[in-house]
C-alpha cells in the first residue's frame, strides 16, 4: 500500500480515524476502496460577531485549537468580527468549533459558519496540525 505523509493535494481524504495522530495518509484516495475506506476532510470557515476583538479570542481560540487535530488560523477582521478557518476531520472541526462557542459564548451576537471540503492547504513539511493566529 503506497503512503506519504501528506494528503495528495486535490484529494484531502484520511486513510483511517488514527491517520491523523500518526500522520500516514493514503494516495489512494481516488479509488473505490477509497469509497468504503478514507474518511473525507472538511473545512469550515466561522465568522463570529459580537464582542469578539479586545477579549482574548485569538488567543482563547488558539489554545482550544491545541486540543483537537485541525489545522488553520483565526484572525480579527477589520469590520469587528472574527474568522476562524478549520480544517481536519468533520468530528474534530466540529467538536472544536463548538468548543470555541462554548467558551467564547457570552462575547457572541452570532455566528455564521460555511463547510466545504478541506483544501489541505495548512499541513506543513513536519507538523500537520498547524493552527495560527493571524494580524
Amino acid at each position: 500500500m503506497p503512503t506519504s505523509r501528506f494528503p495528495k493535494k486535490n484529494s484531502p481524504c484520511l486513510v483511517n480515524r488514527d491517520a491523523e495522530r500518526t500522520g500516514l495518509y493514503d494516495d489512494r484516495c481516488s479509488t473505490r476502496w477509497a469509497f468504503d475506506h478514507c474518511v473525507p476532510m472538511i473545512r469550515q470557515t466561522v465568522y463570529f460577531e459580537g464582542q469578539v476583538q479586545g477579549v482574548g479570542f485569538r488567543y482563547t481560540t488558539s489554545n482550544i485549537a491545541q486540543r483537537f487535530a485541525v489545522a488553520g488560523y483565526v484572525q480579527n477582521l477589520p469590520d469587528g468580527r472574527v474568522l476562524l478557518v478549520a480544517e481536519g476531520q468533520p468530528e474534530d472541526v466540529h467538536a472544536f468549533v463548538d468548543t470555541v462557542c462554548d467558551r467564547m459564548g457570552h462575547h457572541l451576537s452570532g455566528h455564521q459558519v460555511d463547510e466545504s471540503q478541506a483544501t489541505g492547504q495548512f499541513s506543513l513539511a513536519g507538523d500537520p496540525d498547524v493552527f495560527a493566529v493571524r494580524y
